[in-house]
C-alpha cells in the first residue's frame, strides 16, 4: 500500500496548484475533442474508400475543396487511391492497403482517446480533491476569525 505524504502549502500555493488542474483538464478537453473529431473524419474516409470500390459502375462523389465548397466528379479508378502520406506528400495506394491505413489509424486514435480519458480522470480527481482542501481551508480559516471576535 501506498505510504502517505504530509504536505505543507500555503493558500496561495494552493490556488495556484487549483489553476494548473483546472488548466490542464482544458487542455486535455481541448485534445480529446479534436482527436474525436478526426476519429469521424476518418471513419467517413473508411466507409467512402469503401463505398468506391464495391460500386459496379463509375462513381460520382462530393470532393470537398474548402470553405463549403464541393465538386462532383467522377470515379474511374476504383483500384487505387490517393494516400497522404506527410504532410503534402502522397501516393497511390490499393483501396483495401487505403482502408487497412485508415483502420490503423483509427486504433491509434482509440488509444489515444483512451489515454486521455484517463488523464482526465485524474485531472478532474485532482482539482477536486484540491477543491475539498481549499473549501476545509476556508472553513476552518472562518472559524478561527469567528473566534478572535
Amino acid at each position: 500500500m501506498a505510504e502517505k505524504k504530509e504536505v505543507t502549502m500555503t493558500a496561495q500555493q494552493l490556488m495556484e496548484a487549483y489553476e494548473r488542474e483546472r488548466i490542464k483538464l482544458n487542455e486535455i478537453q481541448i485534445r480529446l475533442a479534436a482527436v474525436q473529431e478526426l476519429m469521424q473524419e476518418t471513419s467517413g474516409a473508411i466507409d467512402a474508400v469503401k463505398e468506391i470500390q464495391k460500386s459496379e459502375k463509375e462513381n460520382r462523389v462530393l470532393v470537398p475543396l474548402g470553405s463549403g465548397v464541393f465538386a462532383n466528379v467522377e470515379v474511374k479508378d476504383k483500384k487505387k487511391v490517393l494516400y497522404s502520406i506527410a504532410g503534402n506528400v502522397m501516393a497511390y495506394k490499393a483501396v483495401s492497403e487505403a482502408v487497412e491505413e485508415l483502420e490503423k489509424k483509427m486504433e491509434q486514435l482509440r488509444k489515444m482517446i483512451e489515454f486521455s480519458r484517463g488523464e482526465q480522470q485524474k485531472t478532474a480527481n485532482n482539482l477536486n480533491q484540491l477543491g475539498r482542501i481549499i473549501q476545509t481551508g476556508r472553513r476552518i480559516q472562518a472559524e478561527q476569525e469567528r473566534k478572535l471576535r
